[in-house]
């Protein structure tokens, strides 16, 4: 559920000051560096019909599956219910 970047985009670009002053900046700027990387890896997911993932494990309902992208960066893709994860 990826809601929470509708939250991120909503904030004006000078809230900077207003954060800072109630001592929230780096948590905020903290999210929005994990919302970058979370758009990242979702426009790199939307591009499975383009790009051939290669099939690694399959395992109690689950798949694993990775490629590399254009700058060589593995990716790793789990399909299925995880149950138990802590």
């Amino acid at each position: 559920d990826a809601r929470w970047l509708d939250a991120l985009d909503t904030l004006p670009a000078d809230c900077d000051e207003a954060a800072e002053r109630m001592g929230y900046l780096r948590e905020i700027k903290e999210i929005q560096k994990v919302g970058s990387a979370f758009r990242e890896a979702r426009r790199q997911c939307s591009k499975d019909e383009e790009i051939e993932w290669e099939v690694g494990h399959s395992y109690l309902g689950t798949s694993t599956s990775f490629r590399h992208d254009e700058n060589g960066t593995l990716w790793l893709k789990t399909e299925g219910v995880l149950e138990g994860i802590n």
